[in-house]
């Protein structure tokens, strides 16, 4: 008897528990939305989660708490999840537009851009009578390629004061992702143990419709008292959202300051992974090039991964093996790496600093014959209009036996 007395008083002790939990809950209730959505903000996504199962766990048919659910199951990445829960809710309320909205955007972070935009027309079938959900259904026409509709929904909301800052930021940045690009540039090194050298080239894209971006560039480089003059081309293939292909080459003629020709093919794979956090998306890159100089070649493979972290900061890390051969002849296969860190410093102004080790470039031949090498670095590029950037950087760069390199370079691009 004295046992189950003792069974019967620790079941109580934990009934009383979870009733005193659930009326903390349900007297905080009105205060959960916002810190929930402060916990995300700060990257605590495990810490929203918690808060928000325990408000499901005392109020298990609060559609507030589920709709809240399914949001921190979306900012975790945990996208078939969260769709399920908006679905699910979306039956007891089909013409929600929060929920239409949410669905929306779990379905774009999926890649289901065209599913996305019906939703979204359902729910705000006139975009400035219900701004947010105007400014993410001209987000997923651009998603589809189809800019000349999401300028329309832009330019409409630019009246509406809720949706008029982002409205205009958006239609900015589609002019700078134009359809066209031309870039000019200019580079100068000041070598320790030879003659300066200098370069200069001209570049033009044009992409044609979502899947297919074409380029060309002429460069001319001077070095060791010899000139090249060179161009290049190539053609990116986006086979979907997710994934791109490119191919490229090039010819400079018979010299000895850069390679006579070269070849290069590159794949892009995007991965997201939460829409809240401290790792947002990262993109795996490969490409591997082939140089030929007169008597040798280099072949390269760079295995890459550019990392997106919140505020719009990126790293950039990358590995390069590197081999060399010359006729039967060949250099043992070498490894370096480099990191790249990216970081917004204003509205219109982005810095970087990298730093390398190795041989991680070999676009002159004095590269080649000193193939070990540190060098550190930094840039500046800076939105000078819509559409229009100019950049700036330099680099440092140290061989062996006490030689080196210092590299400037600048230029201005220009989409349209």
């Amino acid at each position: 008897m004295m046992g189950t007395r003792i069974q019967f008083s620790a079941a109580g002790l934990v009934f009383c528990l979870i009733a005193a939990c659930s009326s903390s809950l349900g007297s905080q209730s009105a205060d959960l939305p916002d810190r929930i959505r402060s916990l995300a903000s700060a990257g605590k996504l495990a810490e929203a989660m918690n808060t928000v199962e325990l408000w499901v766990a005392a109020k298990p048919n609060d559609a507030e708490a589920m709709e809240w659910h399914a949001r921190v199951l979306f900012w975790l990445g945990r996208w078939q999840e969260s769709e399920r829960e908006f679905r699910s809710l979306l039956r007891d309320h089909p013409e929600s537009t929060d929920l239409l909205t949410a669905l929306a955007a779990v379905l774009n972070a999926r890649g289901i851009h065209e599913q996305a935009l019906r939703e979204l027309e359902h729910a705000c079938p006139q975009p400035a009578g219900r701004p947010e959900c105007g400014l993410a259904r001209a987000r997923t026409l651009m998603q589809l390629g189809r800019t000349t509709e999401a300028s329309e929904i832009f330019r409409a909301l630019l009246v509406v004061d809720a949706a008029a800052e982002e409205s205009r930021e958006a239609l900015d940045k589609m002019r700078e992702a134009g359809r066209y690009l031309v870039r000019v540039g200019g580079t100068a090194s000041l070598s320790s143990y030879s003659g300066d050298g200098a370069g200069f080239g001209v570049a033009f894209a044009a992409r044609w419709n979502t899947s297919w971006e074409t380029r060309v560039e002429l460069a001319e480089y001077r070095r060791f008292g010899q000139a090249a003059t060179g161009v290049q081309a190539g053609v990116t293939w986006r086979v979907n959202r997710r994934n791109a292909v490119w191919i490229g080459g090039g010819s400079a003629g018979a010299q000895d300051i850069v390679p006579v020709a070269q070849a290069a093919i590159g794949y892009n794979h995007g991965i997201s992974i939460a829409e809240r956090g401290p790792l947002r998306a990262v993109d795996m890159i490969y490409e591997q090039r082939c140089l030929w100089y007169r008597g040798f070649r280099i072949d390269t493979m760079s295995p890459a991964a550019l990392v997106y972290l919140p505020k719009d900061w990126q790293i950039l890390l990358q590995t390069t093996v590197t081999g060399l051969s010359a006729g039967h002849n060949g250099v043992p296969w070498t490894v370096s790496g480099q990191t790249r860190l990216t970081v917004p410093l204003t509205n219109r102004l982005r810095g970087n600093v990298f730093v390398s080790n190795g041989a991680e470039n070999f676009g002159t031949v004095d590269q080649i014959l000193f193939r070990s090498s540190k060098s550190v670095g930094l840039g500046l590029a800076v939105r000078a209009s819509p559409g229009g950037e100019l950049r700036a950087g330099s680099s440092y760069q140290r061989f062996g036996q006490g030689r080196s390199l210092l590299n400037f370079e600048a230029g201005y691009a220009l989409r349209f």
